[in-house]
């Protein structure tokens, strides 16, 4: 189900005004997950099939026309058991522990088994503070260094995953390297049971029920704050 604001195809069927009542997305059953990004969205189906809409002048959607698309279109990854989308990027966690993302990754200078894309000249100008250069794919590409994960969270600028060692995470987008560029940083906490990504934040909690949040600066993972929570 979809409501609010028509944007960039945000309601996802085919919908041009804003709408304050819910309403059937159709073309997506048995879905498992639904994951919103900044202006597009993804779903996951209980087959492992991904599709996404909304906006895509950055390949968020896993394809290089910028058009925006305002119904559900698969991208083509098949096997997913998560999904996170983030600011102008899409990720996903497959069956073998391993995290592929698609869109905007970051600003440094690609990997060899990056691809670069211009951005079109049909899509407006940036803003001097988002000019490039920009490392972006519409082809879902794998995350170096990620294996064996469990579960998958993608924040505004940063991603993260959990392992069987912890959790690890990743700048993206607009704040720092993305995936091709940097390698995941190992979080310095034991018994990991949940990893959240957030806007330059990242926190984890451990099977003591203790929260650790880790800032976000110059495309870096710091230690923030310890909070204790209550049983």
């Amino acid at each position: 189900w979809s409501w609010g604001a028509a944007d960039d195809g945000g309601l996802a069927d085919g919908a041009t005004q804003d709408r304050d009542r819910a309403g059937r997305i159709p073309g997506l059953a048995d879905v498992r997950q639904i994951s919103d990004g900044g202006r597009h969205a993804c779903a996951l189906t209980r087959t492992g099939e991904v599709l996404c809409w909304g906006a895509n002048d950055f390949g968020q959607l896993a394809t290089s026309s910028p058009a925006m698309s305002s119904r559900p279109r698969p991208v083509g990854v098949h096997g997913a058991v998560a999904i996170g989308a983030g600011d102008r990027r899409s990720c996903a966690l497959g069956r073998d522990g391993r995290v592929i993302c698609w869109g905007m990754l970051g600003y440094e200078t690609p990997r060899p088994h990056s691809k670069t894309y211009g951005r079109s000249p049909d899509l407006p100008a940036l803003p001097d503070a988002l000019r490039g250069p920009f490392l972006w794919t519409p082809t879902p590409s794998p995350v170096p260094g990620v294996t064996g994960a469990i579960e998958l969270s993608c924040g505004d600028d940063v991603d993260c995953v959990r392992d069987s060692e912890g959790a690890a995470c990743w700048t993206a987008g607009l704040h720092g390297p993305g995936a091709d560029a940097m390698p995941p940083t190992r979080l310095p906490v034991a018994g990991v049971v949940r990893v959240v990504a957030g806007l330059r934040a990242a926190c984890v909690l451990d099977v003591g029920g203790v929260v650790t949040c880790f800032s976000i600066r110059d495309g870096r993972v710091g230690l923030g704050e310890v909070l204790r929570v209550a049983p």
